[in-house]
C-alpha cells in the first residue's frame, strides 16, 4: 500500500483541467505537466503543516493564459496570497480554490500564507461526551496530551484561559511542532468517595503542559492520553 500511495502521490498534489493547473496539497515538490499542449513546470517549497508559508515558483509556463488554482483549506481563515510580491484577493473561490488567471512567465513567484494560530475547538453539541470540553488544534493538526510529557493524571487536566506557545522540535517524534501552555488541575480524589464537592475545590492548581500531534501518540510506550479537555471560563 505504501508503494501504491507513493506512486499516486503526484496526482494527489497536482491536477490539470483544460487550461488550469490545480495545487491540491502543500508539499515540497517539483511538477512537470502540460497545459494547452505546452509545458508547465512548478516548484513548490514549504514545510507545511508545521509552517504557514508556501512558495510556488514558475520554472516554465505556456505562452497563453493559464489558471493556477490554489486550494484554501477549510480550517484556514485570513489567508494571504501574493504574485511577485503583489497582493492578490482571495475572497472569490471556485469550488474552494483561489483562481489566478494570467499569462505566466518563467521566474514568477506565488506565495501563500496560511495562518496557524493555536485554537481551542468545541465539538458539535450533539456529541454529549464532549460537552464542556475542547480540543487543541493548530492548522490542520489536532493535538493531544500524553502522560509521557504531563505526568499521571493527564485526563484530569483542564484548560482555563491558556496562553499557547509553539516550539519546533525537529529531533522529536520524527520532527514536529509541540504546543506548550498552562493548564489547571483539581485536588486529589476524595478518599471517602464523596458524590459532591464544593466549588472551592474546583480546578485551581496551575501546571505546565505539552501537547503533541494526535497522530504521533502512543509512540513512547503505554501512556495515558487525552484529546478533549474540560474548559473553565
Amino acid at each position: 500500500m505504501f508503494a501504491k500511495l507513493m506512486g499516486a502521490m503526484p496526482g494527489y498534489i497536482y491536477a490539470t483541467d483544460g487550461d488550469s493547473v490545480y495545487v491540491n496539497l502543500f508539499v515540497s515538490s517539483r511538477a512537470k505537466t502540460t497545459v494547452n499542449n505546452q509545458q508547465v513546470v512548478l516548484r513548490q517549497t514549504t514545510s507545511y503543516p508545521w509552517n504557514e508559508d508556501v512558495k510556488i515558483a514558475i520554472e516554465a509556463a505556456p505562452s497563453t493564459s493559464m489558471k493556477l488554482m490554489l486550494r484554501v483549506p477549510g480550517w484556514c481563515r485570513g489567508e494571504r496570497l501574493t504574485v511577485n510580491g503583489e497582493r492578490v484577493a482571495t475572497y472569490q473561490r471556485v469550488r474552494g480554490y483561489v483562481q489566478v488567471d494570467r499569462v505566466w512567465k518563467k521566474d514568477d513567484v506565488v506565495e501563500m500564507t496560511l495562518p496557524m494560530p493555536v485554537e481551542r475547538m468545541r465539538a458539535n453539541p450533539a456529541v454529549q461526551a464532549d460537552a464542556g470540553r475542547v480540543a487543541i488544534v493548530r492548522g490542520p493538526i489536532v493535538y493531544c496530551l500524553e502522560s509521557a510529557d504531563n505526568g499521571d493524571g493527564t485526563k484530569g487536566l483542564a484548560l482555563k484561559n491558556p496562553v499557547f506557545t509553539t516550539e519546533s522540535r525537529p529531533d522529536f517524534l520524527g520532527g514536529v511542532v509541540v504546543i506548550k501552555a498552562t493548564a489547571v488541575v483539581g485536588p486529589p480524589k476524595s478518599s471517602n468517595r464523596d458524590l459532591y464537592r464544593p466549588t472551592e475545590l474546583a480546578f485551581t492548581t496551575p501546571v505546565p503542559i505539552t501537547a503533541i500531534p494526535y497522530y504521533a501518540n502512543t509512540n513512547r510506550g503505554p501512556v495515558e492520553m487525552a484529546v478533549w479537555l474540560p474548559i473553565e471560563a
